[in-house]
């Protein structure tokens, strides 16, 4: 013998609920209650990532790195850049370590060209939550910095809170479907006591012949952001974004189109941007090194870049 559960009865609920009979059915019986998993939609700092990793990263004159690593854990890193274009830049050597393990990482870089030290240290606690703490100290004549922050991941959901001095932010972003995904981070500037309020969103889709896509939005208070990313294929990648961005009397407008296409060992970039600038990158990957080389074309001030680095992973 079989008994219906109350909770699906609409007849009945319709008959208790009065005129709202008709909505609390909708509700019962949508999705809201019983409805498949949801993935979880990465952290909220994600959202922009990819885009980040296909946009060049023009760096001129010489670069070296070394990074090694001394065991299962821990791993150094060194980093030298000579010949810069810009006069303004001296010359800089970079040192880094990073020691990670299941319970926690700790990441520490030393920056000799101003003489300042980067430190994190990250615990992962029970029940998915991460506590992170990050600090940089230098000479006296600059501002010393550290900052708190405590990452909660959840089945479908990601909240993140962050204090930093006299700033407070507190993101959460939550699945809504399969493919869309939505979060909001609020600020609070305690000197100014002035609360900065900010929206993302993200929609990403595959097609049956194998290609991927994806939309992201960001609106808020200063600044608004937009980009579209296509993969046709596994070796090639498009992006374009559109920035605006406002400090109260000023409204600035950029808008940018990247192309990427991986080859084997070789991956070959190419980027065009409204600032008039234009920039090629090529790097070959063979063993343990990785050659790269880029280029930057500036119409409005009519100047050339160029940039060679070197990488050694051992």
């Amino acid at each position: 013998m079989t008994t219906e559960s109350p909770l699906l009865d609409t007849d009945t609920l319709g008959q208790q609920r009065g005129p709202f009979g008709k909505v609390w059915e909708w509700f019962a019986n949508s999705r809201i209650i019983d409805r498949p998993a949801l993935p979880n939609p990465g952290r909220y700092e994600e959202y922009q990532r990819e885009a980040q990793e296909i946009n060049n990263e023009m760096f001129d004159g010489l670069r070296f790195d070394f990074h090694r690593a001394v065991n299962q854990n821990l791993q150094l890193s060194h980093s030298l850049s000579l010949a810069s274009y810009d006069p303004k830049t001296p010359p800089s050597y970079t040192f880094a370590a990073n020691y990670g393990s299941e319970k926690c990482n700790l990441f520490g870089r030393l920056d000799l060209e101003r003489f300042r030290l980067f430190g994190v240290a990250v615990a992962i606690l029970p029940k998915d939550v991460e506590l992170r703490v990050d600090g940089q100290f230098g000479p006296t004549n600059e501002p010393q910095q550290v900052t708190a922050q405590l990452h909660r991941k959840g089945a479908e959901s990601n909240t993140h809170f962050r204090f930093e001095g006299k700033q407070i932010s507190l993101t959460h972003n939550q699945s809504i479907t399969k493919n869309w995904s939505i979060g909001t981070e609020i600020f609070y500037y305690m000197s100014h006591a002035y609360t900065q309020p900010t929206i993302v969103t993200k929609y990403s889709w595959a097609s049956d012949n194998g290609s991927r896509s994806s939309v992201t939005g960001l609106v808020s208070t200063m600044n608004a952001y937009l980009n579209f990313i296509h993969k046709p294929t596994q070796q090639t990648r498009f992006c374009s974004e559109f920035v605006i961005m406002s400090d109260g009397s000023n409204v600035l407008s950029i808008s940018m189109l990247t192309a990427e296409f991986k080859r084997r060992m070789v991956t070959y970039r190419a980027q065009l941007s409204t600032f008039g600038r234009g920039i090629l990158s090529y790097s070959y990957l063979f063993g343990p090194f990785k050659i790269s080389f880029c280029s930057e074309i500036d119409w409005i001030r009519d100047n050339v870049r160029f940039g060679l680095g070197i990488t050694f992973q051992n």
